[in-house]
């Protein structure tokens, strides 16, 4: 995948109620409602946890500039924490 594609804006429920949610920028081919997702930590699939796409909001962005603003974050974080 180019770092270009288009990601949306999703809300992600897990659990037999969807006990558990987390709203997530996922790429755009998988923001379906009802499309059930594997997720990763730190490069590495977590098999246990099949998340499922309840709401997807109209939103886009690329990519490329999503994970710029999350290196600022991160960036700010470190020069922040003490």
């Amino acid at each position: 995948m180019n770092k270009d594609y288009v990601m949306k804006q999703c809300i992600l429920i897990k659990g037999k109620d969807g006990d558990l949610s987390q709203t997530a920028w996922i790429p755009s081919t998988l923001a379906k409602v009802n499309n059930q997702l594997l997720l990763k930590k730190d490069g590495e699939w977590i098999l246990s946890e099949l998340w499922t796409v309840s709401k997807v909001y109209s939103r886009v962005m690329n990519y490329s500039y999503l994970k710029d603003r999350e290196n600022d974050y991160k960036n700010t974080r470190k020069a922040s924490d003490i």
